[in-house]
């Protein structure tokens, strides 16, 4: 880009007014096809152009007989541009001012919005097993009294154990002790395998309808009694208040935990 259109698209013009007003400036009067020749510009657009240019005084229209040539007006008129250019830049900094205070308040609240997001049905679960291996991070989980009542959701959650150990996500889980053999069974021959650490609880006191995943800065509160419907809430704030919740519970049930694993072997 030359000098003169540069210091004219700073002006305000945009890249093809900056051309033909140097070109102009450069030939003297041109009739519209001379123009388009020499501006390589396209004759249909050149009168819109040409009518902005007049606009802004940088071009005049004279008439020769049958012919209309157009000249460039003075280049002091590009200082004019640049003044009021100026004036309207010095103006949009005073509103600027005045606003910012409520801008930034608006940029806050939507940044520090949670982001929640609602899935169902198995669908819906499969999507939330996909977010937690997108995501890659261990997991924290709650269990609730009825995650273990339907075989679709066993069948899924599974393929999600076997998909979680292949990218490595360890899982640190809380839960009702329902039947001691199985819980066992699962304790002394597959929980390191499948990267888990349970907490069993006997007289569990948080009969939880729903089931509670944290994971990266997610929390995911799942009701699979009847309908599968899926909340995830992501928020940090949110998320580190859930986990420390966990945390609170996991160091509560530990005691008893250890009583009822105490004599249970893992391999």
């Amino acid at each position: 880009m030359s000098l003169i259109n540069e210091v004219l698209t700073q002006a305000g013009l945009d890249s093809k007014e900056a051309s033909v007003y140097s070109t102009l400036l450069n030939n003297g009067g041109l009739t519209v096809l001379e123009i388009a020749n020499k501006s390589e510009q396209k004759r249909t657009n050149l009168y819109n152009i040409l009518e902005d240019l007049k606009q802004q005084n940088l071009v005049k229209e004279v008439k020769e007989g049958t012919t209309t040539k157009y000249f460039p007006q003075s280049p002091k008129e590009i200082e004019k541009l640049l003044e009021r250019k100026s004036q309207m830049v010095h103006h949009a900094k005073l509103n600027y001012e005045i606003l910012i205070n409520s801008l930034q308040s608006q940029f806050t609240l939507i940044e520090n919005k949670p982001l929640i997001t609602y899935l169902e049905g198995i669908k819906g679960l499969h999507r939330l097993y996909e977010d937690i291996n997108d995501t890659g991070e261990d997991i924290l989980l709650l269990r609730s009294a009825y995650d273990d009542k339907r075989k679709d959701v066993d069948n899924l959650v599974s393929a999600q154990i076997v998909e979680q150990v292949k990218r490595g996500i360890h899982a640190k889980v809380i839960g009702p002790l329902e039947d001691i053999e199985e819980a066992k069974s699962l304790y002394t021959k597959y929980d390191k395998i499948r990267l888990v650490e349970e907490r069993y609880i006997k007289n569990f006191p948080f009969n939880l309808p729903a089931q509670v995943t944290v994971y990266g800065t997610k929390t995911a509160i799942s009701t699979i009694r009847k309908d599968i419907i899926i909340t995830i809430i992501d928020n940090k704030d949110t998320t580190d208040t859930f986990r420390t919740l966990f945390d609170f519970i996991w160091k509560y049930s530990t005691p008893e935990h250890n009583n009822i694993v105490k004599n249970w072997v893992q391999e």
